[in-house]
């Protein structure tokens, strides 16, 4: 079978900012503002927060020696920590691979 590539009329260009650099400003810009509340309790989280735990968590995944362009899997449930995983990865390089737990059995 032959392959099949789409196309699209539209050219994109590639930026020149590095991924991590970009989330991080593009995070710090919200400021204190909320970017998320988890419903069942009702308690929220800044983007301050979320920049300073991911590069937490990013740190602790450097040292563990996650590299760049590795594959990273996070296997839980949509919630605070689950974001701050996958950005912490994204921060260090890596490719994430999200597994929610409801999508298992």
């Amino acid at each position: 079978m032959a392959a099949r590539i789409i196309t699209s009329p539209v050219k994109i260009e590639a930026s020149s900012i590095p991924i991590n650099k970009f989330l991080i400003e593009k995070i710090r810009s919200y400021g204190e503002q909320i970017c998320l509340i988890e419903s069942e309790n009702d308690k929220s989280f800044t983007f301050n927060q979320l920049l300073n735990d991911s590069l937490k968590v990013a740190a602790a995944l450097k040292k563990a020696q996650l590299k760049p362009g590795e594959i990273f899997m996070i296997y839980g449930f949509n919630c605070y920590e689950f974001l701050v995983a996958i950005i912490s990865g994204l921060l260090v390089g890596g490719t994430a691979l999200p597994i929610r737990g409801a999508d298992t059995s």
